[in-house]
């Protein structure tokens, strides 16, 4: 019900009537994560663990707050502990934090598996009639808690706007009230029919797919915040589409279906995916070809940037720095003198950063730490950055898009995960394959190429800027003619009483 007060209240009373009361902690503290009290959070849940650490996902609840505050103590540990878990079948964490903490895809598959078993089971199918309708027109149902200032939004909102109408109806299904701002305005009207579902149960929501006749809905939120997988466990429509929200396997027998592209998911990983696999032909991420940059960015020195020198930068959120990438950017700044690393982070992220560069001999001073600005804002103060060093096994997917669209080059380090390839993906697309590496050490040593090389960093930049228009990634009416052609290729198997399969863009004719 999101009464986190009053949770907080009712709590405080358990723990006065018995401060041994594990359970209680732990519920205080996911109150106090909704709340962004991530410290205070923290305290709890290792209070609750010194208590009772078997209780269900409280590691990974610890294991995600410590990620998010960057307090890495014990963490290798902590992460092994969780897997072991996993491996033993228990339900140790939710999948989510998994993504920046393992590199094995056999480990987020099997949490993804044991959360849905837990929380989210299949439910019993409701027959119902379906009203004959022709073959043309396929009814899709985009799910989503984040039509509003989301990446979500800023990416597919093109898309939406883009459907052929003459063989598709749209409609959103909007877990959370659409915002009454620009993009939430956008993407309401982009839509056939956008229907508010915040108030009604997750059976209803069904019930309201199944009187749509919906004919493909695409969970756009998979074990993010506010998701409601249960939704679709009793399937409610024809097909289920598992895309964008959540980067991996769902482990959901109720989801049919993966959004991805050859790099994403190649022939040696497919196996890691409980779902058929749909591969795209150029790139598995939407993007908006309208997203205005702004035309007058701010200073470097409005921004505490050096005027001359190298900025690296990294606007991924903190939890996906690991310690592992985080001593791979000391190693970038110490051998790149004069250059600074641009971040996002909390007051306490930065005075932990800043710690642990000093300890590694960096002066804690070439961290800058960059506010939380408007959407277009910080589009425009990408263009600042010389090179943005990304973040694994937990790659950027709309932070590296923004900073490609600014014009900014990208270095990722792909792996075995679906997260650890996302950026990869994207340069693929971009035909900028040579910024895509295959270790840390290969990372860190273009990274410094780079810097020292100001000549060929230009030239990176000017083909990040060139090839942003004459290649696929961010053409949206091209990339919605594909995943529309991906949606039929679904419908049609379905129609034809076949079950999911993988499906390759060149051959959607071989149903």
């Amino acid at each position: 019900m999101k009464r986190y007060r009053e949770a907080l209240d009712s709590c405080n009373l358990a723990l006065g009537l018995d401060p041994f009361y594990a359970d209680a902690y732990h519920n205080r503290g996911l109150s106090l994560l909704e709340m962004w009290r991530f410290c205070e959070a923290l305290s709890d849940f290792e209070k609750a663990a010194s208590l009772n650490r078997s209780i269900p996902y409280l590691l990974g609840h610890i294991l995600y707050t410590r990620m998010f505050l960057c307090q890495w103590h014990g963490l290798i540990t902590l992460c092994d502990e969780v897997s072991q878990a996993i491996r033993l079948g228990l339900p140790a964490s939710l999948p989510f934090p998994l993504l920046a903490t393992t590199v094995s895809p056999e480990i987020q598959r099997q949490c993804a598996s044991i959360f849905v078993h837990e929380k989210c089971p299949p439910r019993p199918q409701v027959n119902c009639e379906r009203t004959a309708r022709g073959p043309s027109v396929i009814r899709v149902a985009y799910i989503s808690a984040d039509f509003r200032s989301h990446p979500t939004a800023y990416l597919m909102a093109g898309v939406f706007e883009c459907h052929d109408r003459t063989s598709f109806e749209t409609y959103g299904i909007a877990l959370r009230t659409p915002s009454e701002d620009a993009i939430g305005t956008r993407v309401r009207h982009s839509f056939d029919r956008c229907v508010d579902v915040s108030r009604m149960s997750d059976p209803d929501v069904s019930g309201l797919l199944r009187d749509l006749e919906i004919d493909i809905a695409i969970d756009l939120m998979g074990f993010t915040s506010n998701a409601r997988t249960a939704i679709l466990a009793s399937r409610p429509a024809a097909v289920q589409v598992n895309y964008l929200g959540y980067p991996g396997t769902m482990g959901a027998p109720y989801i049919d279906y993966i959004i991805a592209d050859a790099f994403l998911i190649p022939s040696q990983h497919r196996s890691q995916y409980a779902e058929s696999v749909v591969y795209l032909p150029d790139c598995f991420q939407a993007n908006d070809h309208r997203r205005l940059v702004g035309c007058n960015p701010p200073s470097r020195e409005s921004c505490q940037l050096p005027l001359h020198d190298v900025v690296f930068c990294s606007f991924n959120a903190s939890n996906k720095i690991t310690p592992a990438v985080f001593a791979v950017w000391m190693n970038i700044l110490a051998a790149t003198p004069r250059s600074v690393l641009w971040l996002l982070g909390n007051e306490t992220v930065q005075a932990t950063l800043r710690r642990e560069a000093a300890a590694k001999g960096v002066d804690p001073t070439r961290l800058v730490f960059a506010p939380r600005v408007a959407y277009e804002q910080h589009l425009a103060r990408l263009q600042l950055a010389d090179i943005f060093l990304d973040t694994f096994p937990f790659n950027g997917g709309a932070t590296a898009s923004d900073a490609l669209w600014a014009g900014l080059p990208v270095l990722t380090c792909a792996g075995q995960t679906f997260a650890s390839r996302m950026a990869g993906s994207l340069l693929t697309a971009l035909g900028i394959s040579e910024l895509v590496t295959a270790s840390t050490d290969d990372y860190e040593r273009l990274a410094c190429t780079l810097a020292a090389n100001r000549d060929r960093l230009a030239a990176v930049k000017d083909k990040v800027a060139r090839n942003r228009s004459n290649t696929p990634l961010f053409d949206t009416q091209r990339f919605t003619r594909n995943l529309e052609t991906a949606y039929q290729a679904m419908h049609h198997r379905s129609q034809a009483g076949l079950p999911p399969a993988d499906i390759d863009q060149h051959k959607v004719v071989d149903l």
